[in-house]
Order: C-alpha cells, then structure tokens, then sequence
C-alpha cells in the first residue's frame, strides 16, 4: 500500500493504524478514512482542508481525494477524505430556467472547481426549469440524475453522470458463484420497495412508466415535479421508476482484497440461489490494512418502459 499526500509517498513515513475506502454510486462521495498510531507524525505535513490525497494497492487507485477533516484522538490521528471539495458541499439556492444538462454540470462544476463527463446521459436534454433548493451542488445533480435515470459520480476533481443502464450494458467485470452451502453473501429482496408503475402529473404534462416483471403491486404518482412536457415527464418517470425498482434487490459480498470490484461495476452471480444474475456494485469496501473487500450490489433493470 502506498499513500500518496500532495504529490508526495508518505508511506515510509505514516505509522497507519487503519486504511478503509468506500467506493459508492449514488448520493454518497467516495470516502476515504486512514487512521494513522502517531499524531506527532502526521502534523509534519500540516494538513489542510482539500489537500489531495491517495491510496494505492497494487493495479488499485483511490483517485485523486480532498481531505475532509483531521482530528487528532490522544496519540492517534484520523484523517478523513472525499472524492469533492469543500466547495461541493456548500448548500445553497439556484434556479436554472430553459437550460441543457450540460449546460447546468457546466455551471456548478466550475463552482466547484471541478470537470464533469457524462456516460450514457442525455447531457442535450432540455431542463425548462429545476431549482437547487437549498441544497449542495453535490445533492442536486444527484437528484437531476435520479429523475434522468441515473446517478453522480465524483472522481479524481470530475463530477460524472451516469445512466444506470449505460453501466449494466458495460462488460462484465466479474462472474462469481455463489451456492447456498456456501458462506459470504447474503441476498436481500424487498418487492415493497419497487412500483409497478410510476406517473408524473403536472399542470402542462402527464406520462407513466411500468415495470413489465411487475404483474401487481403499488404504483407511484408525483405532482410535484418541474416536467413541462409529456416528453420530459415521460423520460423522468421511466427514469425514477429504474431509480428505484433496481434497489428492491440487494446482495453483500465478502471477499479477499479484490480491485475489481468498483463501484457501478457489473458483476455476474452463478450459482443455485435467488441472487443468481447481473448485478451492479452499489458501494465496495476496501480494507487496505486487513486486505478485505466488501461489496454491495443491486440487480440490473431492463424491465422498465
């Protein structure tokens, strides 16, 4: 493991006590939590809030982090970084009227200092109007990406945005087999939590989207949604419903330290149990120290129209 501090490998010089990193998709930042046996050690560096830092293992990278919060604990210290500034997490208000996806990443990315990218997003799709309401930067593209079906990315000073089914149509990373005599995973399935259908109504729109594996169950209607055609509202509910239909299904994977296994990654199960099937990795931890991964996966949609 080598730990890279502004540009500079510390690793020789950081007594570490614990390394662990959260690779997550969806509305948490990548998170990076080192605690270090020497506090006197690391105050050498005179750490500073988004001072860049990364942790690498083998082939493996964190990417580049912001170092979120120091604190020293008697004669430990714990240092904690992100995969965005501090600027990122300002909350504020903003309205954005007759403006294109891109064009909306454009504007609080460079609040941020940071770049954006887009994978599988309609990043011309017209915005009529959404407000950020009282919210970070970080906190309202992801629900921008939520309604688009989809979710934000942070890495290495890039906001991303990516389609959920962009990154489920990606190569399998993976394939693992899992057979119910066997340990390390466990399966979750919460049918209460997927919508057979889900509709948005407003005063200029109204369309509905279905999910064709669901014969009967309940459906969603939302009223409060900025849609201001029926284009717009149908793309938004196809996009909410594949939001939220996928997270139904959940399985936790342990393994030995596995650098494959990232966050929005496929992962194929075999095996002779119910999580048989594809999956995409929902958040990986990453044990650095003990040399362990563990993985949190949802089942890939197609089923929403």
């Amino acid at each position: 493991m080598q730990i890279i501090y502004e540009g500079k490998n510390i690793t020789d010089y950081a007594n570490v006590r614990s390394c662990v990193f959260f690779d997550y998709a969806g509305e948490k930042l990548d998170t990076l939590v080192i605690e270090f046996e020497n506090s006197k050690a690391w105050n050498r560096w005179k750490p500073q809030t988004d001072d860049r830092i990364e942790v690498c293992e083998g082939k493996y990278t964190t990417g580049k982090l912001y170092l979120s919060s120091h604190v020293p604990e008697d004669d430990r210290y714990k240092i904690i970084a992100t995969s965005a500034p501090i600027a990122a997490k300002r909350r504020g208000w903003q309205n954005f009227e007759i403006k294109t996806i891109n064009e909306i990443f454009n504007v609080c990315s460079a609040a941020c200092s940071m770049d954006y990218s887009f994978f599988g997003i309609g990043q011309n799709n017209s915005i009529p109007y959404i407000e950020r309401e009282n919210e970070t930067y970080l906190a309202f593209l992801q629900r921008l990406m939520t309604l688009e079906g989809g979710t934000l990315k942070c890495v290495n000073g890039k906001m991303t945005g990516i389609s959920y089914l962009y990154a489920q149509d990606l190569p399998c990373k993976q394939t693992v087999e899992i057979l119910s005599t066997g340990q390390g995973a466990q399966y979750y399935n919460r049918p209460d939590k997927a919508f057979r259908s889900l509709t948005i109504k407003t005063l200029f729109a109204n369309a509905e989207a279905s999910d064709s594996a669901l014969s009967r169950g309940e459906s969603a209607v939302y009223t409060f949604l900025p849609a201001m055609s029926n284009v717009q509202a149908g793309r938004w509910a196809r996009g909410m419903l594949i939001s939220n239909n996928r997270k139904a299904e959940t399985v936790t994977l342990d393994t030995e330290f596995n650098q494959g296994i990232t966050a929005l990654a496929r992962i194929d199960i075999t095996g002779d149990t119910a999580a048989t099937g594809e999956w995409l990795v929902e958040c990986a931890k990453h044990d650095f120290i003990n040399k362990k991964t563990t993985a949190e996966m949802h089942r890939c949609i197609r089923t929403v129209s």
